[in-house]
């Protein structure tokens, strides 16, 4: 019968089942009708086979566990088939005792105490007596034959690793366990390396052995044995009983035993804990069915009126191939499906070999078969889709699928319309049920729809899994492995409507498998839906790692673990692998499960497991926990899942971030870090809208600052540095590190969205509470970088976080480099901003006289790489390199003041400022050679600037007593050949300026008289300091004692006069005559008449023949 499906939010939930199973439950107990009475009569008849061997089940339907002590139990055929019923039902009653935990769901049976009391401690002297007897069967026997002897009792014959190595006892697998320790190490051992190998060669012996109840047995072992191989073996046994379930209890036990005593690990715990990396690699559903392929194993359906053929219809199933252990291959031929009339006409689907065949036959037609070229891998689970498609016209297909992917297609009529019942349907088995036809391995949920389903519905099943067993009601349930149009295709109603029957594992009732399609669904059963297993078929539920996370509070119950790192071992020893095999483990349990994803995001776990690592020794992190964290940001980088983001956030802000785990791990995980997060992890361009940049920023900053410096900060900047009582990497490699931190904070920089104000005050506030140049240069030259690279929204960000004030305080540094990366911040700001921003920025405080004055605080600071640097700034072409020499030529496009229509604003004065910062550093240097070279670039320069355009001449001609400044370049009696030089080139430019000024602008003689009149006083305020000097000479021979050294004139004027080096200085306009001498005064200055002298006559003659120049081309 069809059942109503209850509201469900979860993929692998049971409660739609659950709820079938109540209400089929009140069916059966409701008087049988004739319907039922039929049914009754056909299980009846197809409920026994020759030599059925019934297998104890792993779990009921209800959860209930069966003890290893439940014998298989061998009916004969001889018997008739009400007796054998019967028989078998006794039997099973007797032999499934009530576990404890599960006695309250079962009923309970008044029984005399004195009956139950005589009946355990027979069946304790009879086990006792079988331990016994084993052991004395094996006392006097070697290795090899007592090892042979013991097997055989478990496979009840001659035991065979190829024919014969299905365990049929698992009652004497439970002994065996119990008188371990008491064999010989290399008996045990023997024995062990047989069972894993068995194992896992056979899904059937790992139930076997989970029947025994070995695993608390195992583990008990462990604690005694000290033999390391036979240790090693334990764990095997182990790992491999957990791939297949771990329930409660067992994962309660595990951890126990990991718990550690007085901070010492347990004998072997460490090694158990290997049990962890391959629990989170268990492939496939929870529930299935086994088949074991001997006789009479199946599932056989109840007859079907109607086959739904009008619009199609699809098989989908998942399974797993276990191949039978003495099977011959060329015989066999198992039987995935049978669908048939009882004339033999309907649908199949069989195994030869690795291959599938499916196959129709039709009345008065031959068999149809088409083989699918596959080739399935045993004990690897596969889904498997056949979607037919009727045309009524033409033909129709079949298509095949294996794991949502179609394989192969093909076209024939394959439509059976006749009237007949398919009274002969069977999963995993044919009619006649037997061996060499009966499938073996295992089988999830069955599906069979009365539609033909698209490829994007298969690939949706597939994404759903093995487990999925629902009606595809409620759409919640996949919300987070679907796309959005998946879920419109398999949530419409349309699927959940089509289903024809649902069998799966978990809606049993002992033998009987219950319909679990919704109830309003067309039904195209004769009578009740329900299929039954066949006597040697059982229902098997276990537990994975996820499920049982759940059941004993989550993820969290592993935390503990990872405060343990430091505790010893049994020899006072530690080991560092402890770490690496936690933390894999986990992430992969991450990766894998959405469940353990949340449990993470809500307890915070990598704040727990970051604090742990904190105190923890830095041997633990490793590249192997490294490589573990990397993958699973990898992951969640490429997952669409609600949780990514803030897990991913989380694990950055507490363990990617936190320099604290890192600051004193090996210098190869330190670079493998950094590496990752400069190169891989910024090319990542998802992650930047996942994450905030800005929090992330800070934390780098602050790393940079505390743990990352080169230079102790505690002297200069004041604060206390941390990360400095331990074994730090070298200053080589610390420098190599910020290169790779710089190089993805610069990327978190840029991919803010936003003005990146915060980003940019970040960066400002290290610049300016750090003093030590070694500790900010390379965060000043990213600085630098983002301005000149991303000037859009860096520049605006700059202005209104007052990055002017950084500038200048980085400006008296004692460093060269970082006032020359300062200068380059200043360009890039100057160049790119607007006219009203550069104005507003630089005049109110006239912060081009404070650049000067900040320039002059370090004696011989101006250097040809800082006169480069100011003279980009004055032509706004800044480059991002410091060079000595300049590489690109002046060409006309280089203009001092570019905008045309500028030159009546203040803009004009903010270029000519540069002029006049140049200007007063060279006047106010001490004259060297190196001073020489820079006086001869700049009036090369501007020479080249004048030659090249008239509105380069014409701004220079509106500033403000230029000619003084050029004069203050020139050398009125110079003494070397360079000064003649420099003094020659001075007056090349007045010859340019003088003469543009008389040909182009309006009143340009004005300029004449004012520069003849400069240059007078020029030439009279030398003279005065000529005459000064000599005075100091006469008086130095009178009174020693009361004669200070004069000032030099080169301090103002730049001029050498030729007196000798003792008597060179001379006051300047600051220095009063009392600052000189204590009795006499000097003569006051006043400027003489005019009269020309020598470089007024040059001055003349330079421009005359310039104005001759030009009216010999007007008249020729």
């Amino acid at each position: 019968m069809s059942t109503e499906i209850k509201d469900n939010n979860d993929v692998h939930s049971n409660d739609e089942v659950n709820q079938d199973n109540n209400d089929v439950s009140q069916e059966i107990n409701q008087p049988p009708s004739s319907e039922n009475e039929q049914e009754e009569k056909i299980i009846q008849e197809s409920s026994v086979d020759d030599k059925q061997e019934i297998e104890p089940p792993l779990l009921t339907s209800t959860n209930n566990e069966f003890p290893s002590e439940t014998p298989s139990i061998d009916v004969s055929n001889e018997k008739d088939d009400d007796s054998t019923a019967a028989t078998i039902s006794e039997e099973n009653s007797s032999a499934l005792p009530i576990s404890e935990e599960n006695s309250l769901v079962l009923p309970v049976y008044e029984q005399d105490n004195n009956t139950i009391d005589d009946t355990v401690q027979s069946e304790s002297l009879s086990q006792h007596d079988n331990t016994h007897q084993l052991l004395q069967t094996i006392a006097d026997k070697s290795n090899k034959e007592a090892s042979l002897t013991i097997l055989n009792t478990l496979v009840e014959g001659d035991f065979d690793l190829d024919k014969n190595y299905i365990i049929q006892k698992p009652k004497n697998l439970h002994e065996l366990f119990s008188i371990f320790n008491k064999m010989s190490s290399s008996l045990q051992a023997e024995i062990l390396s047989v069972l894993i190998g068995i194992m896992r060669k056979s899904e059937r012996n790992l139930l076997a052995a989970i029947d025994a109840q070995i695993y608390e047995k195992a583990l008990g072992l462990l604690n005694i044995i000290d033999d390391d191989v036979v240790a090693d073996l334990l764990v095997d046994i182990l790992t491999v009983l957990t791939t297949l379930t771990i329930n409660v209890n067992e994962l309660k036990l595990l951890l126990h035993y990991l718990k550690t005593e007085n901070r010492i690990w347990k004998k072997h715990a460490v090694k158990l804990l290997n049990i962890f990396k391959n629990l989170p690699y268990r492939h496939g559903p929870d529930e299935f069915f086994n088949f074991p392929g001997r006789n009479g194993s199946g599932i056989v359906l109840p007859p079907i009126k109607i086959w739904p053929y009008q619009n199609g219809f699809t098989i989908t199933t998942w399974f797993r191939i276990d191949p039978v252990a003495n099977g011959v291959i060329e015989k066999e031929k198992p039987y995935l499906y049978w669908f048939c009339t009882s004339k033999g006409h309907g649908y199949t689907a069989h195994f030869v070999g690795n291959c599938l065949v499916i196959s129709y036959s039709k009345l008065k037609e031959k068999t149809f078969q088409h083989c699918i070229q596959y080739e399935f891998k045993p004990r690897e689970w596969y889904m498997i889709t056949f979607a037919h498609q009727y045309q009524r016209w033409g033909k129709s297909s079949i298509h095949c699928y294996i794991n949502g992917q179609i394989v192969s297609n093909t076209h024939f009529p394959w439509s059976i319309e006749s009237g007949d019942l398919f009274d002969k349907c069977y999963i995993g088995c044919t009619p006649d049920r037997h061996d060499i036809t009966s499938f073996s391995g295992q089988l999830s949920t069955f599906y069979l729809f009365s539609i033909y389903l698209e490829p994007l519905i298969v690939q949706g099943l597939y994404k759903l899994g093995p487990a999925y067993k629902n009606q595809f009601k409620f759409e919640n349930e996949s919300a987070h492995v679907l796309f959005e149009a998946q879920r419109k295709a398999m949530y419409d109603g349309k699927l959940m409507n089509s289903i024809v029957f649902n069998y799966n594992p978990i809606a049993c009732e002992e033998q009987l498998v219950l319909q679990a399609a919704p109830k309003t669904n067309v039904s195209y059963f004769v009578h009740t839906a329900h299929a039954q297993m066949l006597s040697n078929v059982r229902s098997v539920i276990t537990y994975s790692i996820y499920s049982t996370l759940h059941s004993v509070g989550g993820i969290q119950v592993f935390f503990p673990l990872f405060g343990q790192l430091d505790h010893q071992q049994i020899d006072d020893s530690i080991n560092y692998n402890v770490c690496s095999i936690l933390l894999s483990t986990l992430c992969e349990l991450i990766e894998r499960s959405y469940t353990i994803q949340h449990q993470m995001l809500n307890s915070k776990g990598f704040l727990t497991i970051g604090y742990h690592l904190e105190k923890a020794s830095k041997q633990h992190i490793n590249m192997d926990v490294l490589n573990s964290l990397i993958s699973l940001t990898t992951f969640f980088v490429k997952i669409e899942s609600k949780n990514s983001p803030l897990l991913l956030k989380q694990l950055f802000v507490h363990i990617f971030f936190n320099p604290v785990m890192w600051i004193y791990c090996s210098v190869d995980v330190q670079m493998r870090l950094y590496t990752y997060l400069a190169t891989e992890f910024v090319t990542y361009s998802e992650i930047y809208h996942l994450i905030q940049p800005i929090s992330e920023i800070i934390q780098t900053l602050h790393t940079l600052k505390y743990f990352y410096w080169i230079v102790d900060p505690s002297h200069r900047s004041g604060f206390k540095p941390k990360g400095s009582d331990g074994n730090r990497p070298t200053r080589e490699q610390i420098i190599q590190m910020r290169r790779y931190m710089l190089l993805y904070l610069k990327q978190l920089v840029i991919s803010s969205s936003g003005t990146q104000e915060e980003e940019l005050q970040g960066i400002l506030n290290y610049l300016h509470t750090v003093h030590e140049d070694d500790n900010l240069i390379d965060i000043l030259d990213m600085t630098v970088n983002l301005l000149s690279e991303h000037p859009r929204t860096m520049i605006p960000a700059f202005d209104r976080r007052l990055g002017l004030r950084t500038v200048f305080k980085l400006l008296a540094s004692s460093s060269e480099m970082t006032r020359l990366q300062a200068l380059k911040l200043l360009g890039f700001f100057l160049q790119r901003s607007t006219v009203k921003r550069k104005t507003d920025a630089m005049q109110p405080h006239n912060l081009f006289s404070l650049l000067a004055d900040r320039l002059l605080l370090h004696p011989n600071s101006f250097t040809m790489a800082t006169y480069n640097v100011l003279f980009e700034i004055l032509v706004e072409k800044v480059s991002g390199l410091v060079v000595e020499k300049r590489s690109s030529e002046i060409t006309a496009d280089w203009k001092i003041e570019n905008p045309e229509d500028c030159f009546e604003s203040n803009f004009i004065q903010i270029i000519l400022a540069m002029i006049k910062v140049i200007a007063t550093l060279l006047r106010h240097a001490a004259d060297n050679i190196h001073l020489y070279d820079i006086k001869l670039r700049f009036l090369d320069d501007l020479i080249l600037l004048a030659s090249a355009s008239r509105e380069n001449r014409r701004t220079i001609l509106q500033m403000s007593v230029w000619q003084d400044y050029l004069f203050g370049l020139a050398y009125v009696y110079p003494a070397q050949e360079i000064q003649v030089e420099i003094t020659d080139r001075v007056f090349d430019l007045l010859k340019i300026l003088l003469h543009h000024a008389i040909k182009y602008e309006y009143g340009g003689w004005r300029v004449w008289i004012d520069t003849l009149s400069i240059l007078h006083g020029r030439i009279t305020k030398e003279d005065y300091y000529r005459k000064v000097n000599k005075i100091v000479e006469s008086m130095k021979d009178d009174d020693e004692n009361e004669l200070k050294p004069p000032v030099s004139p080169t301090t103002l004027s730049g001029s050498q006069t030729p007196i000798d080096e003792q008597a060179a200085s001379t006051p300047t306009r600051s220095t009063s005559s009392r600052q000189v001498f204590k009795t006499n005064q000097l003569p006051p200055f006043t400027i003489s008449e005019f009269k020309y002298s020598s470089m007024h006559i040059r001055l003349l003659h330079n421009v005359f023949d310039s104005i001759e120049v030009d009216v010999r081309l007007w008249r020729s």
